[in-house]
């Protein structure tokens, strides 16, 4: 009987495990970077920025909250249009064209996963560094010629979310 109660526990204790489970995304995220590689100075003061929430006055409300159970949710999502034209390729000068997005609210539920220090929603993956998530969105900002008759560049986009 021993030997039997003995063999159980250590089936039992083998089948435990030291794995923690990561919930690091459970929470809310606020938008606080919408960065391009080499910056842009929209704004015209004279200061390139890598983060263009920094060069326009669009009114960014944009929170992520992530439920315990694998939802993901934003009711206010920042969408704004911005049009880049290389008017001078010698100089690499600029025209810039930011539409805020003033239609109304534009928002999401869906599920999401995580493993590790990644999560994966809407076909994308974030990476979670201390209190920083990190989306990027490649060739996402379009570089149009003069004319705007054609993209001659485009640049990835890095969504960057600290939590609250």
């Amino acid at each position: 009987m021993k030997r039997i109660l003995l063999i159980i526990i250590s089936i039992v204790l083998a089948s435990c495990s030291d794995e923690t489970i990561d919930m690091s995304a459970v929470g809310s995220w606020k938008l606080t970077g919408y960065n391009v590689p080499g910056g842009f100075d929209i704004n015209n003061d004279g200061i390139k920025s890598v983060n263009l929430l920094d060069e326009f006055d669009c009114e960014n409300n944009e929170t992520l909250t992530f439920e315990l159970y694998g939802v993901v949710s934003s009711i206010e999502t920042f969408n704004p249009k911005i049009n880049i034209v290389l008017v001078d390729e010698a100089t690499y000068e600029y025209a810039f064209n930011v539409i805020c997005d003033l239609e109304g609210v534009i928002g999401f539920a869906t599920n999401y996963s995580q493993n590790g220090k990644i999560v994966y929603y809407n076909n994308k993956s974030a990476s979670i560094i201390e209190n920083e998530m990190t989306v990027v969105f490649e060739d996402a900002i379009k570089i149009f010629n003069a004319d705007v008759s054609q993209v001659v560049a485009t640049q990835d986009l890095t969504l960057v979310y600290t939590k609250q």
